[in-house]
């Protein structure tokens, strides 16, 4: 999912463990991989059918396991989810310096704020199988 979602593995992902915010974990909803497309209609009787809309996807992409975050926000509020949710930040393979200078930051504001630093992995190509490893940085707060 790298190439699809991080820029080519020049951006991060977050790592986080919904479990830990069960009002998070309630917005949650694992994507449906099918054959078929479905078909929706917002003139349906009854209304518009969300989980065909939002929750399918094509059988190709199995491989992703993806699950979505869908809540009856606005598209750009933010959410506000209890620390200790996020377990981690990744890096991907191609990401620059500025990347991990902006996590770095996060952290920082994070320390200040009185929250918990969150680890900084970076992904490195395995060498001998088709897999990627992750290797903490030693990039905290204080270095």
């Amino acid at each position: 999912m790298w190439s699809h979602y991080a820029n080519s593995h020049k951006g991060f992902c977050l790592v986080f463990d919904p479990v830990w915010d069960f009002d998070f974990l309630c917005y949650l909803h694992q994507v449906d991989y099918v054959v078929d497309r479905p078909v929706v209609s917002i003139a349906k009787k009854g209304g518009f059918d969300f989980d065909q809309a939002c929750l399918k996807k094509a059988a190709c992409w199995r491989y992703e396991r993806e699950w979505r975050y869908i809540s009856k926000k606005r598209a750009h509020d933010f959410i506000e989810l209890k620390d200790g949710v996020f377990k981690a930040f990744i890096l991907g393979m191609s990401a620059g310096s500025e990347v991990l200078d902006f996590l770095i930051e996060v952290n920082k504001k994070r320390a200040m704020a009185g929250l918990l630093e969150i680890p900084i992995f970076s992904a490195k190509m395995n060498e001998n199988k088709f897999s990627i490893q992750f290797k903490k940085t030693d990039a905290g707060v204080s270095g």
